[in-house]
């Protein structure tokens, strides 16, 4: 923890910025300033504490306080290009390859990331190899801070809070949240698919190119819940006794009568299922993608089938969704379009029930 009260130091000076720092001389005394350090020194105490609690040891969560000390001191506040100008667009996502296309790039290289990896450069860092906890503080970091400097705005008198400190809190938000995606998105393609997981996806991807059948979705969902001992069959049946073999067999039906297109050779690295998976890994500080990380791919993901699982489940997919966060957090040791409907009718084929209505 030696690295919070310099950490703190340097967050106030760009807080306040060139303006800042020559009304403060004026308008923000001693007693304002160190209220608005106190602030900074807490909300980097929780975030600290709060990547400890993620799994993250003191001595890793003192080295990224160190990358981080070394990147807030290297921005001069009169230089605003290392911090977002207002009306940019959102930083890079923070899950690489969501919603995108198969073999789309991961990571956002230019505007504000790209300025913030060369100041880490500049400063002797390669973000590439920092660690994973990095963009974990970055996220909790932001969250306190928002809520202490808001607080202190609230208590001190003096305009400096809401018009300048506010509001450059949230462009080094920003800006901090481009560089966290950054390095995530430089790190999350490194995590490999976890044993028996990828097996069983390569055989489900064999059985289509023999077939010369389109492989979907549907055929990736069915996959995960065929893992023996897997956490995904567990995440379905925790919303609904049984819901898992419910699924399996309807995705069973839907794959053994329905017409693809035919098969296309491709890389699991190519699905947004799969980028999006090995970013929650990453975020989770995982060595592997575990199959409920690849769920969390599916239910956050933009396909056919998990819009109308969502419509069937209706709230409980949430619930599917957090048991998949959580099961996927406990693991720490694009995509072609689906033509049809998946979920529909009971299994039995006559269509008039659904049983996975809520």
């Amino acid at each position: 923890m030696e690295f919070v009260t310099p950490v703190a130091g340097a967050l106030v000076r760009l807080l306040l910025g060139p303006v800042g720092n020559r009304l403060g001389r004026v308008v923000l005394g001693p007693a304002e300033r160190r209220a608005l350090e106190k602030a900074c020194r807490t909300a980097l105490e929780r975030a600290v504490d709060d990547v400890r609690e993620e799994g993250a040891t003191r001595e890793e969560a003192d080295h990224v306080l160190g990358l981080l000390q070394r990147l807030v001191e290297e921005a001069d506040p009169d230089d605003i290009p290392l911090l977002a100008p207002p009306g940019d667009p959102d930083p890079a996502p923070a899950h690489p390859g969501a919603g995108a296309e198969p073999g789309a790039p991961v990571g956002d290289r230019s505007g504000a990331p790209l300025i913030w990896r060369q100041a880490a450069e500049r400063a002797g860092l390669d973000p590439d190899t920092f660690p994973m906890a990095f963009d974990h503080l970055i996220e909790r970091l932001f969250v306190h801070i928002r809520a202490e400097v808001t607080q202190a705005a609230a208590a001190i008198d003096s305009p400096l809070f809401p018009r300048v400190v506010l509001t450059r809190l949230e462009r080094l938000d920003t800006s901090f949240q481009a560089l966290a995606a950054a390095v995530h998105g430089a790190a999350a393609p490194l995590i490999p698919l976890a044993e028996p997981l990828r097996q069983t996806l390569d055989t489900a991807r064999d059985v289509c190119r023999t077939s010369q059948r389109a492989f979907v979705t549907p055929d990736l969902l069915l996959a995960l819940l065929s893992i023996p001992y897997g956490r995904t069959a567990a995440c379905f049946d925790s919303v609904r006794p049984a819901l898992a073999d419910t699924v399996r067999r309807m995705l069973q039906r839907y794959l053994t009568t329905t017409e693809f297109g035919p098969f296309h050779p491709f890389d699991w690295a190519e699905r947004a299922d799969v980028q999006h998976a090995r970013g929650q890994a990453a975020r989770d500080m995982a060595p592997v993608v575990s199959d409920a990380h690849l769920l969390l791919g599916v239910l956050e993901g933009d396909s056919a089938t998990n819009r109308q699982l969502a419509g069937w489940l209706g709230p409980d997919h949430d619930k599917l969704r957090g048991a998949a966060l959580s099961a996927a957090r406990n693991a720490r040791s694009g995509s072609l379009g689906t033509p049809g409907i998946v979920f529909g009718g009971d299994g039995d084929g006559d269509g008039d029930s659904d049983p996975l209505r809520p």
